[in-house]
C-alpha cells in the first residue's frame, strides 16, 4: 500500500503582492536627505557675535563687553546642540572662552590700579645739564633782571646726586652767602656741594646755617676772588605780600638755569614748622624739580620768600608753596649776628602789617 502524497499550498502571485508591506525609511537617511534638499547648514548669527564681541573687548573694555561674549556664547552652544542644519559650535565656544579670559584680564588691571597708591615723588630734580646756561640775562626789565642775577644752581655731587637753586644775599671780602633749602644744601655722607653761577663759574659751597628741624632753609657759604655784590638781592621782612598779587619765581628747573615762570599769590597760611608756626605762600606757578631754593619774589621784583616744595602734576596742576622771608628772620634769631644781618629788619622791630 502507498503512501498518500503530500498536500500542496499553491500561493498566486497576488497575495504575495498584497502580503509585502514596504518598511518606513531610516530616520538618518530622512534627514540626510532632508538636508541635501535645504543646502549647505548656515553659521549661526549668535555664536558670530558673540566672537565679535570677544576679540573688540580684548583692546577696548572688556571688563563690559567679556561678560556679554560669554552669555551670547553660551546661549548660542546651548541652541547649537544637537541641530545639523545649523553651524558654529566652535565659533561660540572661542567667544564664550575669550571672553572669559579678557574678562579676568581685565579686571585684575582694574583692581591692580585700583589699590597700588599714587606715587608721590619728593621735589628732586636729575643731574645738572652743564650746556644749559641762560643767556641774555642784563636784556631783561630791571624788576627782573636783579633775580635772575642773583639765581645760583647747587649741586650735591657723588652719591645721591641732586640738584637745587639758591639766592645771593651777600657778598664781599671773597666771601658770598646763598639761601636755599636745607633738603637742597645738606647732601648726603660723601657727597661735595658746587655752586654754579650765572656766568658759568663753578666753586665748593659750605653750609654755615641749617634751619632749625622742620624747617627747610640753610645758608651756604662760598670762596672765591671773584665779588659779586651787584648781584645780592635784598633781604627786607617788612614787604607785605597779599593774596592775589602778582608774583614770579626764579630758578634751575631741570637743570635749565636761570628760568624765570610767573604766576600769582593764591593763599598766605600759617603751617608748623617744628617748634614755631612759618607763614607759607601758596602759589600758582610753574615749580618744578630744581627750583627749591630758588626765590619767590614780587611783582616789582622784591624778594618774598624761598621755593620750597610742589604738590606732585599728578595729584594738582601749578600748586608750590614758599617759605616767607619773615619766617626766615624769625628763624634766623637762633643764628650768630652775621647772619641775622642779612634781613633789613631784626625780628624785634614792629612790623608794617600784612
Amino acid at each position: 500500500m502507498t503512501a498518500p502524497e503530500p498536500e500542496r499550498i499553491r500561493i498566486e502571485p497576488e497575495e504575495v503582492a498584497r502580503a509585502v508591506v514596504p518598511l518606513p525609511p531610516r530616520p538618518l537617511a530622512a534627514r540626510q536627505a532632508a538636508l541635501r534638499e535645504a543646502g549647505p547648514p548656515r553659521v549661526d548669527r549668535l555664536a558670530v557675535g558673540a566672537l565679535v564681541l570677544a576679540l573688540i573687548g580684548v583692546p577696548l573694555v572688556g571688563c563690559l563687553l567679556g561678560p556679554i561674549a560669554i552669555v551670547c556664547g553660551a546661549l548660542a552652544l546651548s541652541r547649537l546642540y544637537g541641530r545639523e542644519d545649523v553651524r558654529g559650535t566652535g565659533i561660540a565656544l572661542a567667544g564664550l572662552l575669550v571672553g572669559a579670559f579678557e574678562f579676568v584680564g581685565w579686571m585684575g588691571v582694574l583692581l591692580w590700579a585700583v589699590a597700588t597708591p599714587a606715587a608721590i615723588r619728593p621735589l628732586t630734580a636729575p643731574p645738572s645739564m652743564p650746556t644749559s646756561n641762560a643767556q641774555g640775562l642784563t636784556d631783561a626789565p630791571a624788576h627782573i633782571r636783579q633775580a635772575l642775577l642773583a639765581n645760583v644752581r647747587l649741586t650735591c655731587t657723588g652719591g645721591d646726586t641732586h640738584l637745587g637753586s639758591g639766592v645771593n644775599v651777600a657778598s664781599g671780602d671773597g666771601r658770598t652767602l646763598l639761601l636755599t633749602n636745607r633738603h637742597v644744601a645738606d647732601c648726603a655722607q660723601g657727597a661735595a656741594l658746587r655752586v654754579a653761577f650765572h656766568d658759568g663759574e663753578v666753586v665748593a659751597g659750605r653750609v654755615v646755617w641749617l634751619g632749625p628741624e622742620g624747617v627747610d632753609l640753610a645758608v651756604v657759604e662760598t670762596r672765591s676772588e671773584r665779588e659779586r655784590p651787584g648781584e645780592v638781592m635784598r633781604l627786607d621782612a617788612r614787604r607785605a605780600a597779599r593774596v592775589g598779587d602778582g608774583v614770579f619765581a626764579v630758578g634751575n628747573p631741570l637743570g635749565y638755569d636761570t628760568t624765570y615762570t610767573v604766576g600769582v599769590l593764591s593763599a598766605v597760611r600759617r603751617l608748623p614748622m617744628g617748634s614755631l608756626e612759618g607763614r607759607v605762600y601758596q602759589v600758582q606757578a610753574a615749580i618744578n624739580p630744581g627750583n627749591s631754593g630758588g626765590g619767590l619774589y614780587s611783582e616789582d621784583g622784591g624778594l618774598i620768600g624761598i621755593n620750597t616744595w610742589a604738590v606732585e602734576r599728578t595729584r594738582s596742576e601749578g600748586l608750590g608753596f614758599a617759605i616767607s622771608v619773615e619766617t626766615l628772620a624769625e628763624v634766623l634769631r637762633g643764628a650768630d649776628a652775621s647772619l641775622r644781618g642779612l634781613v633789613q629788619t631784626s625780628v624785634d622791630e614792629e612790623r608794617s602789617p600784612r
